[in-house]
């Protein structure tokens, strides 16, 4: 092998490695909006807001229909800086998952103030959307 080819398949390698790491870096400095806030999602059946510093995250569910508040109380994990386990440290009402239960929860993509994510739980998952609104 020619030795200016290598050269240059050495320098085209590495610019392609630096690029790479700045669009990582970008996703991972915007993954920060997710770490600390208030945030709501929901629909027709409920509302939910949550309220998370670093560590907790309480989650405030609403009925539409009923009027009736409940709320979630899990630590987190952070995996990295766009993925985190919820664990369910404990509930306000009979809920269906026990304390102890763990949510994983991707963030896919943020846009302004929209997180768009996957979570699972217990094999199974399912996209979402929420909004930061503090």
């Amino acid at each position: 092998m020619n030795i200016n080819v290598l050269k240059y398949s050495i320098i085209f390698l590495f610019i392609v490695g630096c690029k790479s790491n700045d669009t990582n870096t970008s996703k991972n400095n915007s993954c920060e909006l997710a770490r600390k806030g208030q945030f709501t999602y929901g629909g027709s059946v409920m509302t939910i807001t949550i309220f998370r510093n670093d560590s907790i995250q309480t989650d405030k569910v609403v009925s539409n229909a009923s009027g009736n508040t409940y709320y979630l109380k899990s630590k987190i994990d952070w995996l990295n800086s766009c993925e985190y386990n919820l664990t369910l440290i404990s509930s306000s009402a009979k809920y269906k998952y026990p304390p102890g239960t763990v949510l994983n929860v991707k963030v896919d993509d943020i846009q302004g103030k929209k997180l768009f994510y996957t979570k699972t739980i217990d094999g199974k998952s399912k996209k979402g959307e929420m909004r930061k609104i503090k």
